[in-house]
């Protein structure tokens, strides 16, 4: 199955029960924009099936008090805490004027703090608080979860050839965003 959990490891739980997972029929319908599009492709498969879990775990991010990108960021801090504001902005993806709105609605719930750099009083420091770092293998323990029950039906080397082509594929799709 899914490799051990860590506290800084990504998870999910499906305690909330099914109204936590969109209906097939949501996720089936067809809009203006998608009318001839081969919803059976794999690059749409990718993308719906993206948008889909991101949607389950945001609902149970929820219970936690957190959005889907409060709890990305959480994991980049986890992963390499204290780190610069700028430097986490990059690892998630967002603009500096987006992270520094997201570092505020942390830090006012109590889940990171800003320190300036010993070495460089322009730079600020995001660090975890106690309160974030208690309660992240929680969190990562409902997102492992909710793996396990959409891969309930898959044997261990089904996740791992899925996981291996899933790993090339997004590192060429780096690739391109680097050379772009």
């Amino acid at each position: 199955m899914l490799p051990e959990v860590t506290p800084c490891a990504m998870q999910i739980d499906w305690s909330l029960g099914s109204d936590a997972i969109p209906s097939f029929q949501d996720s089936c319908k067809v809009d203006e924009l998608s009318e001839g599009l081969d919803t059976s492709s794999l690059g749409w498969l990718l993308v719906d099936t993206a948008r889909i879990l991101r949607t389950v775990i945001g609902r149970r991010l929820n219970q936690f008090g957190l959005t889907r990108t409060q709890w990305h960021a959480l994991c980049k801090l986890c992963a390499d805490n204290p780190r610069p504001q700028m430097m986490l902005a990059n690892r998630i993806g967002v603009r500096s004027a987006t992270v520094t709105k997201l570092i505020d609605r942390l830090e006012l719930a109590g889940w990171v703090k800003r320190c300036a750099d010993p070495l460089d009083r322009r730079i600020k420091l995001i660090t975890m608080t106690e309160k974030s770092k208690s309660i992240m293998a929680e969190i990562n323990l409902t997102v492992h979860d909710i793996l396990n029950k959409v891969t309930a039906d898959l044997s261990s080397e089904d996740i791992q050839v899925i996981s291996d082509d899933l790993s090339l594929i997004k590192s060429r799709l780096i690739y391109l965003v680097e050379r772009d």
